[in-house]
Formats: structure tokens, C-alpha cells, sequence
């Protein structure tokens, strides 16, 4: 679920009264990230928080063998150029899974990728993950 509206519309207290019910479920996980207005040319920041929380969290609570067979499932089901994107949106994926040994740059993927494909392949890439 994510939660948008106007500043002081009560996004955090909407968020925080669901938390527990979400924790507490056998499939929930309650991540949260916010929108800064410091850093607010830089795109995704609210959703690197959270993608950082997860990575984190991810390694305690699965332990060493099932983290690892995440890692692994990770870097096989993506590809090159779509590690490249979330790595250089969410730095934090360097906790799941390493960046491409020759990384792409973004010149070279916006050479041949135009932006539409690029914006495609992220949410391609971020659903596959």
C-alpha cells in the first residue's frame, strides 16, 4: 500500500495505525519511507528508505542459508542492465545482490535504451525483484 496526499493530510498517522496489524500478519511487512524535500530532485528516495529497511531486515530475519538463496535467486533473475538500474536508484541493493562486474553506464544504456523502454525496464526489473 502506498499512502499519498498533501502535507499535514495525516499520511504518517494513517501509516502508523496500521503498522501493528501489518506486522503481525504472516505476510505483511511494514516499510516506510518518506519524501524529503532536501534531496527532492533525486527520484525514488522515499522508496530507497524502504528498500533499505527491507534489505536490512531481510538478512536477520531469513538467517545466512535462506538469505543467501535470495541473493542467488536475485542475481538470476535479473539481468545486466536491469541490476544496473536499481542499484543506481536503491544503493542499498549492493545488500542482495552485486552490481554487474563491467557495469552499464547510464550513457550506454541511454544510448540504446530511449527513455520509455528505460522506465519499462526499472519497473520491470523492480517487479521481477
Amino acid at each position: 500500500v502506498l499512502i499519498d496526499g498533501l502535507s499535514g493530510s495525516g499520511k504518517t498517522a494513517l501509516a502508523t495505525s496500521i503498522q501493528d496489524d501489518v506486522e503481525h500478519s504472516p505476510t505483511g511487512v511494514y516499510l516506510q519511507g518518506k519524501f524529503d524535500l532536501t534531496v527532492r530532485e533525486e527520484p525514488y528516495t522515499a522508496f530507497a528508505a524502504a528498500l533499505q529497511d527491507l534489505c536490512c531486515r531481510a538478512k536477520r530475519i531469513l538467517g545466512k542459508e535462506a538469505f543467501e538463496k535470495f541473493q542467488n535467486d536475485t542475481e538470476k533473475n535479473l539481468d545486466a542492465v536491469e541490476l544496473c538500474f536499481l542499484h543506481g536508484i536503491f544503493p542499498s541493493m549492493g545488500l542482495i545482490a552485486p552490481e554487474p562486474i563491467a557495469p552499464i553506464t547510464s550513457n550506454d544504456v541511454s544510448d540504446s535504451v530511449k527513455l520509455e523502454d528505460q522506465k519499462n525496464r526499472l519497473h520491470y526489473a523492480f517487479v521481477k525483484f
